[in-house]
Formats: structure tokens, C-alpha cells, sequence
């Protein structure tokens, strides 16, 4: 399992009744980000298809709010079950998850590198967590008005 520490600062928010509620829908679509690229970073799990690209998850506190949206054809998900209970966790469930991310001698075989539009590799979830936080945050604030 890939389990990486990162700090989104939110703090501006928190008092804001609506809160918990935009926070839901913004780690849904960070994880939607993380799994399929966005605005920020175009990345992507290594792998196209397969168990890695269906393992990711999103947390809200001890709640369970969606499995990766990339489920390959005959694959069955198998969410991250983990989760701190305290704020957002993300996660992608496999015993391989965490080398694919930090193992930066590894490269995507030529079945993922041939998908145009993928642009796979290493350290994907730490990308988003970096050139995503600020669309994350305006999208609490969008969803909070």
C-alpha cells in the first residue's frame, strides 16, 4: 500500500459549517486528479490498466467516500481500507503501490507509454499533492458559497 505524508493547508475553512461537506467533494476530485491527471499535472499511476489504476481511494475522516475511477475491463477494485480518521487520506492498495511510486529507476513498459494521453510514471500521487493543492483549496472555497 502507498501511504505518503502531505499537509494541504485548509485551516482558512475549518470553521466553516459547510466545510466537511466541501472537503468531501474536493478529495473526491483530487483523487480523480491523482487517477486520471488534471490541470496541474498530466500524471498518472505507471500502469494503464490493471490493479494499480483500481486501487485508489478516498477517505474523509473514517468515511469511505470512492474507490479510483480507472477500473480496467474484468478488474476488480480493491480500495485502500486504511485510513488516519482525522482529516484526508488517499491511497492505492496494492503490495507494489509505494515501489512503482518511489522507485525512480523504474519505468512504464510499453503498453502504458503507448496511451497519447497518459503520461505515466513515478511520484504521481506526490505530484498532485504539490501542483494541485491550490485548485484543491478553490474548489472547498467554490463548494463552501
Amino acid at each position: 500500500m502507498l501511504k505518503i505524508k502531505s499537509t494541504i493547508d485548509v485551516s482558512k475553512f475549518t470553521a466553516n459549517k459547510l466545510f466537511p461537506k466541501a472537503q468531501e467533494k474536493a478529495a473526491i476530485q483530487m483523487l480523480d486528479w491523482m487517477s486520471s491527471g488534471s490541470m496541474g499535472s498530466p500524471s498518472k499511476p505507471p500502469i494503464r490498466t490493471g490493479v494499480l489504476a483500481s486501487s485508489g481511494s478516498v477517505f474523509y475522516k473514517n468515511k469511505f467516500l470512492k474507490a479510483s475511477p480507472n477500473v480496467a475491463r474484468g478488474e476488480t477494485p480493491t480500495p485502500n481500507k486504511s485510513y488516519n480518521g482525522k482529516n484526508v487520506t488517499w491511497g492505492f492498495n496494492t503490495n507494489y503501490a509505494a515501489k512503482l511510486h518511489e522507485d525512480k529507476s523504474l519505468n512504464p513498459g510499453p503498453f502504458s507509454i503507448r496511451d497519447a494521453n497518459m503520461h505515466p510514471g513515478n511520484q504521481w500521487v506526490t505530484e498532485h499533492l504539490q501542483k494541485d493543492k491550490d485548485n484543491y483549496t478553490k474548489l472547498i472555497a467554490k463548494f463552501i458559497k
